[in-house]
């Protein structure tokens, strides 16, 4: 019996482990972002700079939370999936790794982008996140009908 990777496995593997750096600088910069916080400035000390009608209630980032939960639970499934010399989903988590990566990196780039106040920069990486979430989207097929709870979560 063969116990080598093939290099494509370790590939693989080696998308996995980029997946969870890449969560994990996610992580770090939000937590950064509100111990430090960054640039001196709060989030709603920010927001509180741009006055505007359509600002939510501060308890409605909340959801913050359930999303990075999410982001974990990926970040901990792609990881089992992509170390398994077998699994039918393996392809698809191994194409989804990259917006995935992105992802956490346009999270981590734009709470810098938002402290430092480069509001038009803070925008355009939002957009990328937005291309980015849709793309992941597009590579899983979540939105097929006949797709079960479970495959879809």
């Amino acid at each position: 019996m063969n116990t080598t990777a093939s290099p494509l496995t370790a590939s693989k593997r080696g998308l996995a482990i980029v997946n969870i750096i890449a969560f994990a600088i996610m992580i770090t910069t939000n937590a950064l972002s509100i111990i430090l916080p960054l640039n001196g400035k709060s989030q709603m000390q920010l927001s509180a700079q741009y006055p505007n009608l359509f600002t939510p209630a501060g308890f409605t980032f909340s959801v913050w939370g359930i999303i990075y939960l999410f982001y974990l639970g990926f970040t901990i499934y792609q990881a089992t999936v992509l170390f398994k010399m077998q699994h039918p989903g393996k392809e698809k988590i191994a194409l989804a790794s990259p917006y995935f990566i992105g992802i956490c990196l346009c999270n981590a780039g734009w709470l810098f982008a938002w402290h430092y106040q480069h509001v038009m920069l803070s925008v355009s990486i939002m957009f990328v996140y937005l291309i980015l979430l849709i793309s992941i989207h597009q590579v899983l097929q979540l939105a097929l009908p006949w797709k079960s709870v479970a495959q879809k979560l």
